[in-house]
Order: C-alpha cells, then sequence, then structure tokens
C-alpha cells in the first residue's frame, strides 16, 4: 500500500521547491518563454500556435483541465461584464507550473506500484525516491516543460498493461505522444516488452542460449505469436492505433515537429549513446561500482569483447559526433559546458589524414584532455551501463537497446533531459530484473547510498538553478 508519510515528505519538498523557485523566478524562462504564453493564450480561449512550439499541445491541454474551474468561473464573470485577465488572474506562470509538480506526486505513485515488492516498506521507499529523484529528471516538476507529463503517461501506460487495462493504456500512451513525439519509441517499446511476456508464458525458460539458440527461441516465439494471434490482436490493438495515428500525423505535418522544423531535423548521432553512459553513471552513483567489477570480470574472461567495445567507442565519436547548432549559440544551460569542455574535446581531437593504429594511440596522446574522455567512456561509462542491463532477459534487452537507439541516435542536439525517459526505464529494468539479483539486492546498504546520492545530486541541481537562475541545468 502507497505509505502516507512518503506523500507527505514529498508534498513537502515539492512545496518547499516550488515556492523558492515562484519567489527567485516569477518570470518564465528558457522554454517556459514559448511554452507558458502559448498555455495562457489558450486560457484566453485563443487557439492560435505559436511557430516555435516543437511539441504537441498535450501539456496545454493538461493546464485547462487542471485549472479548469478557475477558467470557467472567469468566463462566467466575463459574461457578466465583469473585465477579468484571466491569463495573469487564473493561468500565471506559478500555477502553470504546478501541473509537472502534480504530476511528479502521481509518478512517486505508479512507481510505488511498479517496483516489485520488497521485505522491508523502508526498502522500497529508497527505490522509488532513487528513480523519482533522477538528476535529469527532477529539476523539472518545479518548470512548465513537456518532459514530466510525457513520462508520468509512458509510466502510466506501463502500469495499466500489468494491469490487464489496454485500452486505457493504450489511451495513456496517447497522451504520451501528445505531451512528447519521441514518446512513439517508448510506446512501441512498452507494448512489444508486454507482447513478449505474454508470449514467453506459454513457453519454458531458457538461459544461456547459443547464437543458434537464440534464433531458434526467435523462431519459437514467433509460432507462438502466430497460435495466439487473436488473443494479441485484441489485446494490443490500441497501441497499433497509436502508431497509426502518429505515421499519419507525420505525414500530413511532413516533419515529426509542429514548429521549428528548420532547427529539429533528424540525423544520426551515435555519440548519444555514449553520452546517455555518463548519466547512468550519475544516476546509479554508488552502484556503479560493484556494475563496473561485474562489467571488467567479464572483460578478463573475454578480452575481444573490450576490444570490440573500444573500437565502437572511437567509432562513434568520430563518425557519429554532430554538433547542433544550438550548442554553439546557447551557452544558458549547463549543458552547454558539460558539452564545450568534456565531450567536444573528444569528437574534434587531432587525427592523421590516414589512420592506423598506431594513429590512434598518437592522436590520443596528443590531446591528453580528449585521452582521459575517451578512456571514461571505455573503462567506466559504458561498461557500468552494459553491466546495468546484464539481468534483463535477452529479448527484452534488446526490445530496450533499439528503444534506446530510436530515441537518441535520430538527435543531433545534446540535452540529457532527453534521458529522462531512457534513464528512468533502465532503472525500472533494473530493479525489476529476475535472471539474476543484482547488487542492489545482493548489498541494500548500496542502493540507499544510491538514493542519497541521487537526492543530493537533484537537490545541488535545484540549489544551483535558484543561486545562478542563468544556468538552468540540463
Amino acid at each position: 500500500m502507497w505509505p502516507r508519510h512518503l506523500l507527505a515528505i514529498l508534498v513537502v519538498v515539492y512545496a518547499l521547491i516550488g515556492a523558492s523557485v515562484f519567489l527567485l523566478m516569477p518570470q518564465p524562462y528558457m522554454d517556459e518563454i514559448f511554452h507558458v504564453p502559448q498555455a495562457q493564450k489558450w486560457c484566453n480561449s485563443d487557439f492560435s500556435w505559436d511557430p516555435m512550439i516543437t511539441t504537441l499541445p498535450g501539456l496545454y491541454l493538461t493546464s485547462l483541465l487542471f485549472l479548469g474551474p478557475g477558467i470557467l468561473s472567469s468566463a462566467l464573470l466575463k459574461v457578466l461584464g465583469v473585465d477579468v485577465d484571466v491569463a495573469g488572474a487564473v493561468c500565471p506562470t506559478t500555477l502553470l507550473r504546478l501541473t509537472n509538480a502534480f504530476f511528479g506526486l502521481l509518478t512517486a505513485w505508479l512507481l510505488w506500484e511498479l517496483i516489485p515488492p520488497a521485505r522491508r516498506t523502508t526498502s522500497k521507499v529508497f527505490k522509488v525516491l532513487w528513480i523519482l529523484f533522477c538528476p535529469v529528471g527532477f529539476l523539472y516538476y518545479f518548470v512548465y516543460y513537456t518532459d514530466a507529463g510525457a513520462l508520468f503517461w509512458l509510466l502510466m501506460g506501463h502500469y495499466l498493461l500489468t494491469k490487464n487495462r489496454p485500452f486505457l493504456s493504450a489511451l495513456a500512451c496517447a497522451a504520451a505522444v501528445l505531451f512528447r513525439q519521441t514518446s512513439i519509441v517508448w510506446v512501441a517499446y512498452i507494448a512489444a516488452d508486454h507482447l513478449l511476456s505474454d508470449l514467453e508464458s506459454d513457453l519454458p525458460e531458457c538461459a544461456n542460449l547459443s547464437l543458434q539458440g537464440v534464433f531458434a527461441r526467435f523462431a519459437d516465439l514467433l509460432r507462438c505469436a502466430w497460435k495466439i494471434k487473436i488473443y494479441l490482436v485484441k489485446r494490443y490493438w490500441g497501441h497499433v492505433a497509436v502508431g497509426i495515428g502518429f505515421v499519419l500525423f507525420v505525414f500530413l505535418n511532413g516533419s515529426l515537429v509542429v514548429g521549428d522544423k528548420e532547427h529539429h531535423v533528424a540525423g544520426v548521432s551515435f555519440a548519444q549513446l555514449l553520452y546517455f553512459s555518463l548519466f547512468v553513471c550519475l544516476a546509479f552513483g554508488p552502484l556503479l561500482v560493484p556494475l563496473l567489477i561485474r562489467a571488467w570480470k567479464g572483460f578478463i574472461r573475454s578480452p575481444r569483447h573490450f576490444v570490440a567495445l573500444v573500437v565502437c567507442i572511437h567509432l562513434c565519436l568520430t563518425f557519429g559526433s554532430v554538433i547542433h547548432p544550438y550548442m554553439l549559440a546557447d551557452n544558458r544551460h549547463l549543458s552547454f559546458a558539460l558539452w564545450k569542455n568534456v565531450i567536444r574535446p573528444v569528437s574534434t581531437m587531432h587525427l592523421p589524414p590516414k589512420i592506423t593504429w598506431i594513429d590512434y594511440v598518437v592522436g590520443y596522446l596528443r590531446d591528453r584532455r580528449g585521452l582521459r574522455i575517451f578512456a571514461t567512456y571505455t573503462l567506466v561509462s559504458v561498461p557500468v551501463t552494459l553491466a546495468a542491463m546484464a539481468d534483463i532477459p535477452l529479448f527484452h534487452g534488446i526490445l530496450y537497446i533499439i528503444a534506446l537507439t530510436l530515441n537518441l541516435v535520430p538527435s543531433s542536439l545534446f540535452e540529457p533531459r532527453y534521458f529522462l525517459t531512457p534513464l528512468t526505464f533502465l532503472m525500472l529494468n533494473y530493479l525489476q530484473s529476475t535472471k539474476k539479483a543484482p547488487p542492489a539486492t545482493r548489498y541494500p546498504i548500496v542502493q540507499r547510498l544510491a538514493t542519497v546520492s541521487s537526492i543530493a545530486i537533484s537537490l545541488g541541481t535545484v540549489a544551483l538553478f535558484l543561486k545562478h537562475p542563468l544556468h538552468l541545468l540540463w
């Protein structure tokens, strides 16, 4: 049962942070300068559209519902001849931001329902807080952005499928797409992941499959899917309809985004996967120690895997690093400083025209800062990310990697908040893995330290933002 003391603590924390944001930053900031006026126009029954807004209107529709009584009261007063400033009185920036704070509390409840039961309530509370205070996303519960709402509706869609409510799940997934179009990737992942679980429930367990065994298992899954095709159609037709509707939208709109299309063109940036791995380390905190040990034990047993990893990382950085114009023009994010001083040096190292293995080494030694960052990717962040996924069952892990790639690689803009959804699902999968007990289960103190680390980083982020509002992290 959802513990009341956890709800009370979160309400107090959210109220204190929300009040601080209101007092120190009452005016719209960064992307809020687009979202807040758009929502206020809708509050005034002006449904014109700002061409700089790239996302669908899910956030504004939610705010209208959230603030509906006040809007209706103001409309009634206008009918009676009373002049009312609806935007200023009913839909000010502070109340609009409360929409995402509300989503934050609901997300905490969903996480409680989705995380597997623990022997002690305290242990489960720490796991909920670990994910809820994810460093790249916590701040966005207090500003008027689309990320918090999109994550909530995706988790709701996931939760409703676990409760055998597929139609309601499809509606929740559609709502997620209305917040952020890239949510369609995770809608497909959620449906495919549950579909795979349905198929596996009719097949015997398999462990340590050979390559030939993997293909045989995949063939078994296809045969099983054909046998229960009627059931699968009845269960997942709603999610398919969401996908078809999204394809139709892209076809009619001519782009994935609604506005500012020239600055939001899909590309190929495999380096995004490496950037993501850095934030996996940030989110996992002390858990990275047992995960890193585990990964390196595997590399010692199989050195060729490490060699393949080094080659893949180098190729991603050398040929998969795309510099978005916003990263050159906008220095108001701490992510700009991170990209400028940490990430960019690796992708701009001076290598000879004709590259050999000796040239690789010489090139890295010429740029020692680039060498240090490349070593971080190779020796720490990517191995930790792989180890975090190691306990996810094989095909479920493949589905996650496909969704992660489709979500991140087409974007050339380095925006760590884009990592919020994949990080949340990775953390959930890590806690839900049944193949082998993860380090967090074997050593509960490590999990609690990871939670404390996430809370400290997130609260530090909020404090930095309030002290230096010019630098909104992330």
